[in-house]
Parts: C-alpha cells; sequence; structure tokens
C-alpha cells in the first residue's frame, strides 16, 4: 500500500508481468490521484481473467482495469456525470483498454457502504 502526498490509499493488485504493464497503470495513478485527490483509489488489473478472451490476446497487455475511487470532488455530481468526468480524463489510457470499470463514491457515500 502507498501513500500519496494527500494521504490517500493506493492499492495495486495488478499482475506484474513486465514494466509496460507498470507504466499504464502508474499513468492512471498520476491522472487520477493530480485531478480527484482521492482519499481512497484501488487499482486493479484483471487483464490475467480474460486471457484468452477477446481483447486479451494472453502477452502479458493490459487489457482490463477495475477502479475504485473516493474523492470529495465527487460532491453534488450525479453518477453519470462522475463516469462521464473519468472517461475524460482517461481518454488517452482508454484508448489502450478493452474494458474499464470505475466504482466512484463520495467520501459520505464510502463511509456509508463501509459501514454496511
Amino acid at each position: 500500500m502507498l501513500r500519496t502526498k494527500k494521504g490517500a490509499r493506493i492499492v495495486f493488485l495488478e499482475n506484474f508481468t513486465y514494466n509496460a504493464l507498470m507504466n499504464l497503470t502508474k499513468k492512471i495513478e498520476q491522472k487520477l490521484t493530480e485531478t480527484f485527490y482521492p482519499s481512497v483509489l484501488n487499482i486493479s488489473d484483471q487483464s490475467h481473467l480474460h486471457i484468452g478472451h477477446s481483447g486479451n490476446d494472453s502477452n502479458g497487455i493490459e487489457s482490463h482495469f477495475k477502479i475504485e475511487i473516493v474523492s470529495s470532488a465527487f460532491e453534488s455530481y450525479s453518477s453519470f456525470e462522475r463516469h462521464r468526468w473519468m472517461n475524460q480524463v482517461l481518454s488517452e489510457e482508454i484508448k489502450l483498454l478493452h474494458a474499464i470499470t470505475f466504482k466512484i463514491y463520495t467520501n459520505e457515500e464510502y463511509d456509508t457502504i463501509m459501514q454496511e
């Protein structure tokens, strides 16, 4: 687990196969951290779960990501607006992927989920 200057928890669950894999993950981490100053940022490369499927040629290239992000920046934005904002911030990285999934929460929403 890493901590950014703003104190965000960043959890990496990726299956690092070679340096190029790290580069895309780090670009995503950097863009999201600089834009949203998240209190929680979980980035999971799930490409290994899709080996042999369309969009993954099993050569270790990142193709499928799951991102959970919690930030006060999302307050007063609808789910649709949050997803659109994430897509805009990661537009260059998304072009390289087959699939990306977002779970986007405000701090209050995340606290409620964690208490359940």
